[in-house]
């Protein structure tokens, strides 16, 4: 089941992988398209790859337009992995469509003779480091350096510029963590041979159609045009795509265009002992005496190194801005916002699908999938977005915005009303909308007037319902929850530029009041000033406000007309709100009281300003012990 689902992803991927022709295309029928990869298939032989027939692995689909690609069966209707609707592809896209999909069929069919094959972690292409201008800069030149190989006019040349690129590449491998070295290798040995398949088709089709032993209509009938155009990219790798993976594609094809011309019997090799391209590569062209260091070196002097990374630097920048933009336009879009808190459960859960073309990193904490996910964890929760979703790591939480229409929450079998207020808990949860799908087991859901939030498995309520269950407004003791050590020793500083820790305040009861003195956070002000007015030397004692979000100049301005009795301490990054945040929502909400015990453990919890609560935290910190 966890192939299938692989196989599913990494094939749906290619979708957007397909070099695009721009001019409008003929829309064609399944059969029609199958009938000419057919005529490629018997044209080819084994030229694409050694007991590889596209004819086996794909199909036609009820809808005449769909291909399906699958394996045999003797079931009368055949079931795909994965299907693609062909009425967007220009025709030698979508002969190359066909046989990169069957390809990949035929890399998992057990009747294949030969080693399992080689493929990546999906799962690490979020936490890869793109965004690293010094790896994109040598990506880029190790890139141009195997673009220059492919169009070397001999064999020596190829073989010369080949080692170029192993140099360059290894120097670049060996500043990266090991699993992201096997993640690459993996990845070009699964899409991109998968790739190598489907450009090579094409080529055999050209040659077939221009020898009149194929009728293809094909536009382009020059092998050489259509390799250079299909290929251009290589010279421009780190622009491609909405995420790294992409890149793969087009190296690992590129590879196995090279080991055509300097590795004879290499597709054996892969196939027996699911060897990695790139090792065959280094093997076809490098000797024990060279000096891979010397020869990186020179080649990063002949590409101009530092005016590459100067470049990668400002695509990095301009990148960075494009991810922030995204998140922001997901989390701002118009509908019924929901937000799904796991944070009780203490970990997010594990992703059971997810489009690895359509992910995107925001930060080392949020990452933003604009096409589809499902997550679940055994006995609590499953969730299924098949729209944009944020993926909240650090506050482990998941926010999605759905059409106000049609939308059904079901709590303990009863339909609930969304356009009233409301908070309760339930033992079982279902909502159901056009592009998202929960069941919960047990936890809270709150409704107000920015949306539907979910706190899966917290039996306490918050806010107005709290206090009518425990007489103190918005505000919960909650069962004492350890903190990371790297929370604890956070470098926080004041105003003086004192740097101060959470690990200090052991061995006394203490509270945090987060604030942000940003003019939109006009509740956290009040709740300040409320606080702060009563001038009670036991609040100075026990209360630390920390300022997030903001330098020590906005803190500054914000307390120049309201000198504080308490003590203050700045979280510049909010790396402290962030992590203590209370509310599932896309960003942290001020104010938010957190109560840490002696031990260093949470305890309290309150949120939002009202007297109430004021009056309840006064009350709480002159009870508690010192």
């Amino acid at each position: 089941m966890a192939n299938k689902l692989a196989v599913c992803l990494i094939c749906f991927a290619l979708s957007l992988n397909c070099f695009a022709q721009q001019a409008a295309k003929e829309e064609r029928k399944a059969v029609e398209l199958l009938g000419y990869a057919s005529q490629v298939a018997a044209a080819a032989g084994d030229e694409i790859w050694p007991g590889f027939d596209a004819r086996q692995y794909s199909f036609v689909m009820t809808d005449e337009y769909t291909i399906g690609f699958g394996g045999q069966s003797k079931e009368p209707a055949r079931k795909a992995m994965m299907s693609f609707d062909m009425r967007s592809y220009g025709l030698e896209d979508a002969v190359a469509l066909i046989f990169h999909e069957a390809f990949h069929v035929f890399e998992r069919d057990a009747a294949r003779i030969g080693a399992k094959w080689r493929a990546e972690n999906s799962m690490l292409v979020s936490e890869y480091p793109e965004t690293s201008a010094r790896i994109n800069a040598l990506f880029n030149i190790e890139s141009q350096i195997l673009h220059s190989a492919m169009r070397a006019a001999d064999k020596a040349a190829a073989k010369r510029k080949a080692r170029e690129f192993i140099a360059v590449r290894k120097m670049r491998q060996g500043e990266l963590d090991s699993r992201f070295v096997e993640f690459e290798k993996g990845l070009e040995s699964n899409e991109g041979l998968a790739e190598y398949a489907g450009v090579k088709a094409v080529l055999v089709a050209i040659e077939a159609a221009s020898q009149k032993r194929a009728a293809i209509p094909f536009k382009n009938i020059n092998k050489g045009s259509y390799m250079a155009d299909r290929f251009e990219r290589l010279r421009r790798i780190t622009r491609v795509g909405r995420n790294s993976r992409l890149r793969f594609y087009d190296t690992g094809a590129a590879q196995a265009f090279l080991l055509d011309r300097l590795m004879p019997g290499w597709k054996r090799r892969v196939q027996a002992t699911a060897a990695a391209i790139q090792d065959l590569v280094e093997e076809a062209t490098v000797n024990s005496g060279d000096a891979l260091k010397q020869i990186a070196e020179s080649a990063l002097r002949q590409h101009e190194y530092e005016v590459v990374l100067k470049s990668e630097q400002e695509i990095a920048e301009r990148k960075l801005a494009e991810r922030r933009a995204l998140l922001d336009s997901v989390l701002n879009s118009r509908g019924r916002r929901y937000v799904i808190d796991v944070s009780a459960l203490g970990r997010v859960g594990d992703l059971t699908s997810f489009d690895p073309m359509n992910v995107t990193m925001i930060d080392n904490e949020k990452r933003v999938h604009t096409r589809m996910l499902s997550v679940a964890e055994a006995g609590s929760y499953k969730a299924t977005f098949e729209q944009p979703v944020v993926e909240d790591i650090a506050a482990r939480q998941y926010v999605t915005i759905s059409k106000p229409d049609q939308n059904e929450v079901l709590v303990d079998g009863a339909s609930l009303d969304l356009t009233a207020p409301a908070e309760r808990s339930f033992k079982t949860i279902r909502i159901v909308t056009p592009g998202f799908k929960f069941e919960a087991s047990s936890g809270v859901i709150a409704i107000n007037e920015q949306g539907v939030t979910v706190r899966v498995g917290r039996k306490e309520l918050s806010g107005k319902a709290a206090s009518e269950i425990e007489s103190r407004a918005g505000t919960t003791f909650s069962r004492a929850r350890s903190i990371p050590e790297s929370i604890l020793n956070l470098r926080l500083s004041d105003l003086e530029g004192k740097p101060h820790r959470l690990a200090d305040l052991k061995g006394n009861q203490a509270y945090l009041l987060f604030i942000c003195a940003q003019d939109w956070a006009r509740p956290a002000h009040n709740y300040f000033d409320a606080l702060n007015a009563s001038g009670d030397k036991s609040l100075a004692a026990r209360l630390i406000v920390i300022a997030s979000q903001n330098s020590p100049e906005q803190v500054r301005d914000f307390l120049s007309g309201r000198p504080s009795r308490l003590a203050v301490w700045i979280d510049e990054t909010r790396e402290a709100a962030d992590y203590f945040n209370l509310r599932p929502a896309e960003h942290v909400s001020y104010p938010f009281v957190v109560g840490i015990d002696a031990s260093g453990r949470i305890n309290f919890e309150q949120f939002g300003f009202t007297a109430e609560n004021v009056e309840a935290m006064k009350r709480i910190i002159f009870a508690s012990p010192k």
